[in-house]
């Protein structure tokens, strides 16, 4: 019997688009990662568990193959490509203190690139993703639109945005419906302003 493949979240609520590209913005689906949530009072141990140390307080990351995030002390989202390693994880932890769980199928990840996306983001939230640009790489919890998201800023000025997959197509609406809106925003914000101008 063969195995049918197996549709991104998007795909399973109707939508097949899966990028948008404007002038100073573009997001689309990333599909196929593999993300692990990790509780552990010890962490990872071994020189094959992270390529970096793993970040120890809240909101600092982890960049590589496998990106790591810390979402509270001995809390972290792991994720990474199939083939990235991510893979050999479960087996680096201590099974007395230490739990790890599958999200790839709970999770829909969305990347958002461009100078026009901290904006985008800003319409969802009351964090102020333009000043968080200019911190470097960190993640948040947050509520987007009245949702938990987890966002992940990386040193590229990269966004990605973790929400769970049975709000996909809510979020892929509200941020293709927005995005004209934050393009305009992004290009007024960098027009000059005019001496004595209201």
């Amino acid at each position: 019997m063969t195995a049918l493949p197996r549709l991104s979240p998007l795909a399973q609520s109707g939508v097949f688009a899966t990028e948008y590209r404007g002038e100073n913005l573009r997001f689309f689906a990333r599909d196929g990662l593999r993300l692990l949530r990790v509780r552990s009072l010890a962490g990872p141990a071994g020189p094959a568990a992270a390529p970096r140390a793993w970040p120890q307080a809240t909101g600092e990351t982890s960049e590589g193959a496998v990106t790591v995030l810390c979402l509270r002390p001995g809390e972290w989202l792991c994720f990474g490509e199939p083939g990235s390693g991510i893979e050999a994880l479960p087996e680096m932890l201590d099974p007395a203190d230490s739990a790890t769980y599958d999200l790839s199928d709970g999770l829909a990840v969305f990347q958002l690139e461009g100078p026009a996306a901290p904006w985008l983001l800003s319409k969802f939230s009351g964090l102020d993703f333009p000043a968080g640009i200019r911190l470097g790489a960190h993640c948040a919890r947050t509520r987007l639109d009245d949702a938990i998201a987890i966002v992940h800023c990386d040193d590229n000025a990269r966004i990605g945005l973790f929400v769970d997959r049975s709000l996909a197509r809510h979020f892929w609406e509200r941020l293709t419906e927005s995005a004209p809106h934050a393009e305009h925003l992004v290009t007024e914000s960098r027009a000059p302003r005019v001496r004595g101008a209201a």
